[in-house]
């Protein structure tokens, strides 16, 4: 660890650069220069002459009775440095391979039904660039080599015949999207970019080479567009793939005795410990392991914490951001609600927002939904297939996605605080998200907007069969091991009403249902298109008022735009049949609250406040969680901060550090008064909630002394990063504006929330410890297996368990 092996970075505006830089000189200055240390952690090149191809069948530990056999081919891609044409050039060529589900090899799988999930791999962050195609859920060894030659059979046909033109065309627009795009992915812009030069700088090659990538593109999408302009690409796959003597094939078959072989192969290597070790090495070894959980036992200082450098809350902005926003109320004489956001500079990118309003549906069929968006998106209508809608979305937007969303509409006291409200008054909608380029290709996403809404064929069986066994497969192996997202969302189901639609949508009733739903469509599909097309018909006659627009761009982009939207809203969106307008969900009761809450209360009168979720796996997933604040009360945003500060060091040092937990956190939902409390991957399940009730008391020593640690300002400074994480990432400005407007939320109230964030006191913290000591109505939920679940005393926690593989708890 040593300035001459790393990379310093600063990103931002000029004078926040020059502040950067005069930050690092006096750092970097105590050192000095040393080659040397820089050689010595070089990575060489593999020699590709002495990497043989090989093949090889290995068992993976399987926990369940499973069909899953898996099949992956890897290919090195290179032997040297890249030049920019080639390392853009197999970004293509990937994209053309697997990149969208009309591509040759992922088409090849699907149509043969040699698998239920496709497996691709791009590594090009290393020096010697990586790709990897195969398939998973295939049902027998059999199959496995017939998914091989389908793969290896598509790769020979574009070899000798080339890509699809159209395919080419739908490639190169998704990737001009790619190296345009100014969103960034699930992080700060600046954090992207330095992960980005990080795959040219670690190998000591010019670390602004990939900032040139899109030139480099936009010359290859010159050479391709001319006749024969495929060459360099079939050159590359030919060589590198095809023809290569570098490749790795790998089978994996599922083995339910691999795990307790490995556990027995463990046991025999601890009693023959002896052999490898001496007693007096093993005292040792004891002693130091000893001696490091008594360090990590003990909290650091406050002078040794004042050293390392970190954000001060008065570094902070004090000012609440949002990006200038205009609002039109009824736009071009449309009828519909449209929000504005210029930002400086989104590179010719327009992103935009269509919510719908969706609360004359019933809901005994909202749980439905999930399913009915993805047939929106992915079934074709009438006239055009879904293959042929994929490639237009492909060659005319940067991709289109298409969701439900729930919202409490905001309350607030009389001096603007936000208070808990009273779960009556929601805002329902689906909303279609897209990006195109503005100077050209905004027109044709709108027309695909309107396919999918109003045209898709939702009766489209094959189709729903189809994403009904995709999605359930999906969720099967999501709960294993995103088991804490099923925990989460079931505790807050207790709570109030959008946390039980929710779970609706995104937990395990999801699950149970869509496998209700699949049975419903191998016997009777009748009564389940009945639903959907009645879902379809009360969204589209909706009345317009019902509807909102958000449009984001630099001021280029939105007069660019502005022909496609008045376009859009004039010509494009067929009229709505519904005269009546949509109330006022602030001021009038939600339609689906009466048979939400019946329903909600009938689940709840027949459950056990405490659950455990029944899955093959290893590990737990521990949740509990409980109201702090009731109806009405007020809530502020110190209490985030509380929150932060009790999962981002209590429950991170007591689960992660102590116990080897994965990760652990804490969350508070503003719109329900619950407090949860999480754990990952989690060895324990009842020494987990230990921690989680000795929460008070240790908060309540914190800050005893009426100060508050520099763990607790660290928290404060936490919680702005997140309030302010999305705030200039232009592919989410649109649908955070859209919830806000349609909460009706105020910049006033938000800026007040910040203000309370950034002024935390150790009241705050200490009405924190009052209500956490009288926690209403907890539960607890968890992920386990069933070997652990038989080992939990009822004394020591009453719990029910559901298994995830039926149709119900």
């Amino acid at each position: 660890y040593h300035p001459s092996n790393g990379e310093a970075f600063c990103y931002g505006k000029q004078d926040f650069i020059d502040a950067c830089l005069t930050e690092l000189d006096p750092v970097l200055n105590e050192y000095d220069h040393n080659d040397g240390i820089r050689q010595h952690s070089k990575v060489p090149w593999k020699d590709l002459t002495e990497l043989a191809s090989e093949e090889k069948s290995i068992g993976y530990p399987s926990w369940q009775d499973s069909i899953d056999y898996r099949s992956v081919m890897a290919w090195v891609l290179n032997d040297q440095p890249m030049d920019l044409r080639t390392e853009v050039a197999w970004h293509l060529i990937y994209e053309l391979l697997v990149g969208s589900p009309t591509a040759p090899v992922t088409k090849a799988i699907v149509d043969l039904n040699l698998g239920d999930d496709l497996i691709t791999f791009f590594e090009h962050s290393l020096q010697q660039w990586v790709i990897a195609v195969g398939v998973s859920g295939v049902s027998t060894q059999e199959k496995v080599e017939i998914a091989r030659k389908a793969i290896v059979g598509k790769l020979q046909n574009i070899v000798n015949n080339g890509f699809d033109e159209i395919a080419v065309t739908a490639a190169l627009n998704k990737l001009e999207f790619k190296f345009r795009d100014q969103s960034g992915k699930d992080m700060p812009r600046g954090v992207q970019t330095f992960e980005e030069l990080l795959g040219h700088w670690n190998y000591d090659r010019d670390p602004l080479m990939p900032l040139k990538y899109g030139k480099a593109f936009m010359d290859l999408k010159a050479e391709v567009e001319q006749p024969f302009g495929q060459d360099f690409l079939l050159q590359l796959l030919t060589r590198r793939m095809f023809d290569s003597k570098h490749s790795t094939y790998l089978d994996l078959y599922p083995d339910k005795n691999y795990a307790l072989q490995w556990e027995q192969m463990e046991i025999q290597w601890l009693n023959s410990l002896d052999q490898y070790i001496t007693v007096e090495q093993g005292a040792q070894m004891l002693e130091e392991t000893d001696d490091l959980k008594r360090v990590q036992a003990v909290d650091d200082s406050e002078d040794a914490l004042a050293l390392i450098p970190h954000v001060q809350v008065s570094d902070l902005g004090k000012e609440l951001y949002a990006p200038p926003t205009n609002i039109f109320l009824d736009l071009f004489d449309s009828g519909i609600t449209t929000l504005e956001h210029e930002l400086v500079f989104t590179n010719g990118i327009a992103y935009v927002d269509f919510a719908i309003d969706i609360s004359n549906m019933d809901f005994d069929d909202i749980v439905l939904l999930p399913l009915f968006c993805r047939l929106l998106r992915e079934a074709g209508t009438k006239t055009s297939s879904e293959v042929q809608i994929q490639y237009e979305v492909d060659k005319s937007s940067g991709g289109i996605s298409i969701y439900p969303i729930i919202e409490e509409v905001v309350q607030a006291d009389s001096d603007g605080n936000y208070v808990v409200p009273d779960g009556k008054h929601l805002v329902s909608k689906i909303v279609v998200s897209g990006s195109c380029v503005a100077a050209n290709s905004c027109l044709p996403m709108f027309n695909l907007f309107r396919k999918m809404l109003w045209e898709s064929d939702v009766q489209n069986k094959i189709k729903a069969h189809d994403l009904l066994e995709e999605m359930i497969d999906d969720m099967e192996d999501d709960i294993q091991t995103n088991g804490h997202l099923y925990t989460t969302t079931r505790i807050a189901s207790r709570y109030s009403i959008t946390g039980f639609i929710r779970e609706q949508w995104q937990g395990l009733t999801q699950l149970f249902q869509m496998r209700r739903a699949l049975e419903q469509a191998k016997s009777d599909f009748s009564e389940l298109s009945l639903r959907l097309i009645k879902m379809q018909d009360a969204m589209v006659r909706g009345n317009r008022n019902g509807m909102t627009l958000a449009v984001t761009g630099d001021r280029a982009v939105l007069k660019d735009l502005k022909g496609a939207v008045e376009l859009f809203m004039k010509d494009v969106l067929p009229l709505a049949t519904q005269v009546e307008r949509f109330p006022d969900f602030a001021q009038v009761e939600h339609p689906w609250i009466a048979k939400g809450m019946h329903r909600m209360e009938a689940e709840l009168s027949h459950e056990n406040s405490n659950q455990a979720i029944i899955v093959p796996t290893r590990v737990n997933h521990v949740g509990k969680g409980g109201l702090l604040y009731d109806i009405g009360e007020r809530i502020v945003g110190a209490d985030t901060v509380v929150t932060s500060f009790l999962g981002g060091y209590y429950l991170y040092d007591q689960l992660r550090f102590n116990l080897g937990a994965l990760h652990a956190w804490a969350v508070l939902d503003s719109d329900s008064g619950v407090l949860i409390y999480q754990s990952d991957r989690d060895p324990n399940i009842l020494q987990t909630l230990k921690v989680y009730e000795e929460g008070a008391t240790w908060l309540w020593k914190q800050i005893q002394d009426g100060e508050l640690p520099i763990e607790a300002k660290s928290s404060i400074v936490g919680t702005i990063g997140r309030m302010d994480a999305t705030v200039m990432r232009p592919n989410l400005i649109g649908i955070e504006s859209i919830k806000r407007y349609l909460k009706q939320e105020t910049p006033e109230m938000r800026q007040r929330w910040r203000d309370q964030i950034i002024g935390a006191t150790t009241d705050d913290f200490m009405s924190m410890v009052e209500r956490l000591g009288s926690w209403g109505q907890p539960s607890v939920c968890v992920v386990t297996s069933t070997e652990v679940y038989d080992t939990i005393d009822p004394l020591d926690l009453n719990m029910t368990h559901c298994s995830f593989a039926g149709f119900e708890c």
